[in-house]
């Protein structure tokens, strides 16, 4: 369409959005939250939000769809902001305000399956409260990812089969495909603070890497958050080229309990883009090579 409006300014909200600026769009996104992505880390939001802003995608902020109406030349959009109402025009409206499991209208209940609000609870070896009956994925609730579906699935059929395997999966790592391409797995910010965790963080741009710089994709960053107390890697999160590959490395040192101080000792191909979570572990240590280093240290500690 020549012109979309996009209500929800999620994971699939802003992937979309973003694909159809590409392809010529005028784009309008409204979303509900203080931030785009909500939930994600607050840095890589403001981010995301700077790109569309440069990319002419419009972005309506704390702010609610009321209503539409078709026009002489299409639809319009009434959209409820701080400021008033505001009349947005288009020629299609795509609606992408999350998802939920929706089991209750399955009739599992015909059979003796237990469903809890829509989803069904499941054990560590994705039984449900009928041990021979398995559930997987979206229906189980949490994190509506892909990924996660197959390791759960794999872990139902070797269960099935007679193995001894069991769901224990400590980091989920999440990939948002917009442009620039996103990476998260564990521990926010804001998350941290809320958990009480004292923390340091390493910031790394990709706009100091000679990767990112030789390609001239130089938007973004890459973000390592670990624990104060033994600099334990907590939370990592990328916006940048190669996002959705570099957030596996981070994955792999939360399950095995790296710490920032791994990261920054382990030797990383140059020039490639992975070099950047080197980098923001050198930060977060406060020695850093390519960036000057910051005048005070990163700790955000927690008062009260």
């Amino acid at each position: 369409p020549k012109r979309l409006a996009v209500i929800g300014g999620g994971v699939i909200g802003l992937e979309i959005g973003m694909l159809y600026q590409k392809f010529g769009s005028e784009v309008t996104v409204v979303e509900l939250a203080d931030q785009l992505l909500p939930g994600t880390d607050k840095d890589v939001a403001s981010t995301i939000g700077k790109v569309c802003k440069k990319r002419k995608i419009n972005v309506h902020l704390q702010s609610k769809a009321a209503r539409y109406e078709k026009t002489s030349d299409g639809l319009a959009l009434y959209v409820e902001t701080a400021s008033g109402e505001v009349k947005v025009a288009c020629d299609k409206i795509l609606l992408s305000v999350g998802r939920r499991p929706n089991a209750d209208a399955m009739g599992l209940e015909n059979i003796g399956v237990i469903t809890e609000k829509g989803r069904v609870p499941v054990n560590n070896m994705m039984q449900t409260n009928l041990p021979h009956i398995y559930a997987i994925g979206d229906v189980t609730g949490g994190e509506l990812l892909a990924h996660k579906a197959s390791k759960q699935g794999m872990v139902a059929a070797e269960h099935a089969a007679g193995m001894n395997v069991v769901y224990d999966v400590k980091a989920m790592p999440g990939a948002i495909f917009t442009d620039p391409e996103i990476g998260a797995v564990g521990l926010t910010e804001a998350q941290a603070l809320d958990k009480g965790i004292d923390y340091i963080t390493g910031v790394f741009p990709f706009a100091a890497s000679g990767k990112a710089m030789a390609t001239g994709h130089t938007e973004g960053f890459a973000k390592l958050i670990g624990r104060k107390s033994d600099r334990v890697l907590i939370g990592a999160h990328i916006i940048g080229p190669h996002a959705s590959d570099l957030i596996s490395e981070a994955t792999l040192g939360i399950e095995m309990g790296a710490t920032i101080d791994d990261i920054a000792l382990t030797v990383h191909a140059h020039p490639t883009t992975a070099e950047s979570l080197m980098e923001a572990a050198e930060v977060a240590l406060g020695h850093p090579i390519h960036i000057a280093p910051k005048k005070k240290p990163n700790l955000k500690k927690v008062h009260g």
